[in-house]
């Protein structure tokens, strides 16, 4: 396995790491649902569980993806750069909206209910992709896959 092949199957390791910790917030939503559920208990347990499973694999792929990549990569840190790719910006629009559905939902959280955690879910998960995609590791991850495509088109 090449580098470049081995550093994106760890960027994807890391981004579903953060979508498990991102749906943690949607099980708390199914927990309050159902708080005469038999297993409440074992589910709160299992949603922990998910919430720093996610997180540490999400944060510690990066960090791996940090020393792989050392020396080679240059530019600004991902929660300081906004719209650097397409995926960036798709990230970025995410993050827009879903702040805004976020305040919305601290003053109408009476009237959302079990919306409000879905939408502090989406806020979490963009967050998360905001720093990943416009970060320097997946930049880098993103220009040698596009080089190493066109090198593949010239050859064939």
């Amino acid at each position: 396995m090449n580098n470049t092949r081995s550093l994106y199957i760890i960027q994807i390791i890391s981004i579903a790491g953060y979508l498990l910790c991102a749906a943690f917030f949607v099980f708390i939503a199914v927990m309050d649902a159902n708080p005469l559920q038999k297993n409440s208990g074992l589910f709160a347990l299992l949603s922990g569980v998910l919430f720093w499973a996610g997180l540490i694999t999400g944060a510690a792929g990066q960090v791996v993806l940090l020393r792989k990549t050392a020396g080679a990569i240059s530019g600004r840190i991902g929660l300081i750069s906004f719209c650097t790719n397409r995926f960036g910006f798709i990230a970025d629009a995410a993050l827009v909206l879903s702040f805004i559905g976020t305040v919305l939902s601290v003053f109408l959280s009476e009237q959302m209910g079990i919306f409000s955690f879905i939408i502090w879910s989406l806020f979490i998960f963009s967050f998360s992709m905001h720093c990943v995609l416009n970060g320097r590791k997946f930049n880098y991850i993103y220009r040698q896959k596009i080089k190493r495509s066109v090198r593949n088109e010239k050859s064939a």
